[in-house]
This record gives structure tokens, sequence and C-alpha cells, in this order.
């Protein structure tokens, strides 16, 4: 009489095998997480480094809209670019910002902020014009 016996368990192959393919899917799904870790890290710093450019453009604009008469539209431009290029630190990275300002016309600035980080390797350009608004009245 011969006793038939169900499989109930798994072999030893069927567990080397399944543990094999569960490494292999874990390794890809780490590359992944790694890749979108880094990709999601780019976007934030590139955010602060836009959000940086454009708060000091709207100080510069808000500079050149303050003026009375008699203030010099390109000095006072230039002294608030040297306050507001300044080195900042956000997160724990070192932030950068250039200002440079040059002559289109009489009354019209070509601005270009530059926000680096990493120290140069990466950055941010926001180049714009400003009208000394006193001559457009």
């Amino acid at each position: 009489m011969k006793l038939q016996q169900e499989e109930a368990a798994f072999t030893l192959i069927e567990v080397v095998l399944a543990t094999a393919l569960l490494g292999i899917v874990a390794v890809a799904f780490s590359s992944y997480w790694t890749t979108s870790s880094q990709a999601l890290e780019d976007i934030h710093l590139r955010t602060v480094a836009r959000e940086l450019a454009k708060n000091s453009l709207e100080v510069l604009r808000a500079e050149g809209d303050s003026l009375e008469e008699g203030d010099d539209f390109t000095t006072s431009l230039n002294n608030m670019a040297s306050q507001q290029s300044e080195d900042i630190r956000i997160d724990n990275i070192d932030f950068s910002r250039e200002i440079t300002i040059e002559d289109v016309e009489e009354g019209l600035k070509k601005v270009m902020i530059e926000v680096s980080w990493y120290e140069g390797e990466q950055s941010f350009k926001l180049t714009t014009l400003l009208a000394d608004r006193r001559r457009l009245d």
C-alpha cells in the first residue's frame, strides 16, 4: 500500500529562486529610489535659487520705484545690488548671488542675477530690464 503525500511545503530550489527574484526587484527599486531622491533634491535647490533671484529682483524694482527727484537711478540700483550680492545658507547649502547691472540706454538697465550653489557647479540665471519710472511719466 502506497501512501500519497501532498506537497505542502516549498522545495529548497523554489525558496532560493524566490529570494533571488526578490533581490533583483529590490535592487532595481533602490536604484529608482536613489535617482528619484536626487531629482527631487535638484528640483528643490533650483526652486530655492529661483526664489532668491526673484526676491533680489523685487528688491531692486522696489528701490527703483521709491526714488525721489534728484536721486540717481544707476547709483541706487548699484548700491542695492551690492547689498543683495551676498552669500546665504539655506538647508545647509550655501547659495551665492551675483547681480550685474548694465546700461541699455538712459533710464533703462539690464539686470542679470545669478544664484549659484555647490560652489558654482549649479546655477540659476535671471535676466530682465528695469526702467526708471520717473522718465516714463
